[in-house]
């Protein structure tokens, strides 16, 4: 089962987004959306936690008219996963 399968878009701007991203030199099927169920927000990710640099983040941000903030949680096992709540 894929991303794409397991996490669907909830809407054209997050397609838009993963286009965006895709632009920029990205594997459409990695990235994907998730919802925070605690305060029902949605984030975007990059296959298993991946980073993704800051001129993608802002060329989607210009595109879009979306902000983004970067969240970074170190695993001890995995090391930093990242992931970017849509403001």
């Amino acid at each position: 089962m894929t991303y794409d399968q397991m996490y669907p878009n909830a809407s054209p701007m997050e397609y838009k987004m993963k286009l965006l991203l895709g632009m920029r030199g990205f594997k459409t099927h990695d990235i994907h959306f998730r919802g925070d169920l605690n305060k029902k927000k949605r984030y975007l990710r990059c296959a298993y936690w991946e980073h993704i640099d800051k001129g993608s983040i802002s060329y989607v941000s210009e595109h879009t008219g979306k902000k983004f903030e970067e969240e970074a949680i170190y695993d001890d096992d995995c090391g930093w996963k990242f992931s970017y709540h849509i403001l």
